[in-house]
């Protein structure tokens, strides 16, 4: 019977973990009525339910990562799996809304152990093509685990109680953890790090107070004195946090990503996606349950034609991403988003579920389609990353196994192949790069010749040469002055 290498084993670990705090952003939605009904929550305490996970998923990855350079990627998600199941537990054991807001803020701080590492172990067990094929298995698990969350979360509150979308979490995290302890390879960044406790501090707070002034805005008004003065809190602390970032040699968010334009663009479509299509999850669960009688099962039922359209388009939009240019197809993304919305807005108090369906059409699309273009970063040759990819210089060996040949080195003309023939037998001056007055000669005899120049990392220091060094056989052979 062949063993199951330690690299897949890392993949199933980490595939499972991933799976698993995924499914609890989609399928709590569903559960989102029987919990008000059981808990006696109001409209501000589901929020929450939702809002307490994300918020603290969002405060913590960029941490978490940190942490996991400085003291093992497998130990620090085996403890985000900890940390994680162990909140599940208390989710389900809940007996009051303050109860269940509270521990769902403890899942997302495990979930966002887990997800900040993921990537890197992926990155440190698999290498070659066998690394493309794990990011791939990686990226249609979180499109799996994202599609059919509202199913399986109808499923299981219909069946056996909503609590039970937070037991199942428990006995899948202790496997992961024992997957993870016994068969995960060990990896950490070679480079110091160290926790930006103020950025840390200080996003994490400016977030809270913003999603608590959008809470309860309605409630108490949107231009009380208390909703005024957390949007002023939010922002003052925004501006810390990003002051930090800019003057510190070592943030938690690198400032420097946004002066790429493709960082850019892949972030603001990232936020109005899940600013608009995402974000109507939650109410939409609500109309369908509340207003219009289903129950959680017949909801889940009732969103099979979003995940349907992201199973069918997210194929195709994987083969467009190699023809046409990512940005375009993100645009595109955003148009139908817009367009979706609109078809949505057309829902009236005597509508049944089907007037949904046209948008749900159109927003399967576009989750398919933006989750397929927001391509992975290129994965490092060297297992030092962190939260997903490294920070900081790159090493010698890793930037000269990851860069690609230039085309000009592999141009078959007979100076050239001449050139690259003597250099093996030329001391190392001549190896890297001809002296002004050598490549003046080689312009005025033939076109300007690159060199290719060998990896950094197999480069020695210059030694001493004499004063007359033959250049190269396929030339005259001259002398130049030290």
């Amino acid at each position: 019977m062949p063993v199951l290498e330690r690299k897949w084993w890392t993949l199933i670990a980490v595939c499972t973990a991933t799976f698993m705090l995924l499914l609890d952003i989609t399928v709590v939605n569903v559960a989102l009525p029987d919990i008000q009904r059981s808990l006696h929550s109001s409209f501000s305490d589901l929020q929450w339910v939702v809002d307490a996970y994300s918020l603290t998923l969002a405060a913590f990855l960029l941490t978490a990562g940190v942490v996991g350079d400085m003291f093992g990627r497998r130990e620090v998600f085996a403890v985000g799996l900890a940390v994680f199941s162990a909140a599940s537990l208390v989710c389900g054991l809940s007996t009051s809304s303050e109860m269940l807001n509270l521990s769902r803020g403890a899942q997302g701080v495990g979930g966002a152990i887990m997800f900040a590492t993921s990537l890197a172990l992926i990155a440190a067990a698999f290498h070659g093509k066998d690394r493309g094929t794990a990011f791939g298995i990686y990226g249609a698990v979180l499109g799996g685990a994202v599609a059919v969350g509202p199913l399986v979360g109808g499923a299981i509150t219909s069946g056996i109680g909503w609590r039970w979308i937070f037991f199942v979490n428990v006995p899948i995290g202790i496997i992961a953890v024992i997957i993870t302890l016994a068969k995960i390879s060990e990896s950490k960044d070679p480079t110091t790090r160290r926790v930006d406790w103020i950025g840390v501090i200080s996003f994490s707070i400016s977030l809270f107070l913003l999603v608590l002034a959008l809470v309860r805005g309605n409630d108490d008004g949107w231009g009380s004195t208390k909703i005024m003065s957390l949007f002023v809190g939010a922002a003052v602390l925004m501006t810390v946090f990003l002051l930090a970032e800019w003057r510190q040699k070592d943030p938690m968010l690198d400032l420097t990503l946004f002066k790429r334009p493709a960082m850019v663009g892949v972030s603001a479509t990232a936020f109005t996606l899940s600013a608009s299509i995402f974000a109507m999850f939650l109410y939409l669960t609500l109309y369908i349950q509340d207003d219009l009688g289903y129950g959680p099962l017949a909801a889940g039922i009732r969103f099979l034609p979003i995940t349907v359209m992201a199973f069918v388009v997210a194929p195709i939009a994987g083969k467009l991403t190699v023809r046409i240019q990512s940005r375009y197809l993100l645009g595109l993304g955003l148009l139908l988003a817009a367009v979706g919305m609109l078809l949505m807005a057309t829902t009236h108090p005597t509508s049944g579920w089907t007037q949904l369906i046209p948008g749900y059409i159109v927003a399967g699309r576009v989750s398919a389609w933006s989750t397929r273009c927001w391509r992975l970063p290129r994965s490092p040759s060297s297992p030092s990353s962190a939260a997903g990819w490294p920070r900081g210089p790159t090493p010698p060996s890793a930037r000269s196994a990851s860069r690609p040949a230039s085309p000009h080195s592999e141009r078959s003309s007979p100076a050239r192949s001449s050139t690259r023939l003597s250099r093996s037998s030329t001391p190392a001056r001549s190896a890297t790069r001809p002296s002004p007055k050598v490549a003046a000669s080689w312009t005025a005899r033939s076109r300007p010749v690159r060199s290719a120049r060998p990896p950094r990392a197999s480069r020695s220091p210059r030694p001493a040469r004499p004063c007359s060094t033959p250049i190269a056989s396929g030339f005259r052979a001259r002398s130049t002055s030290c």
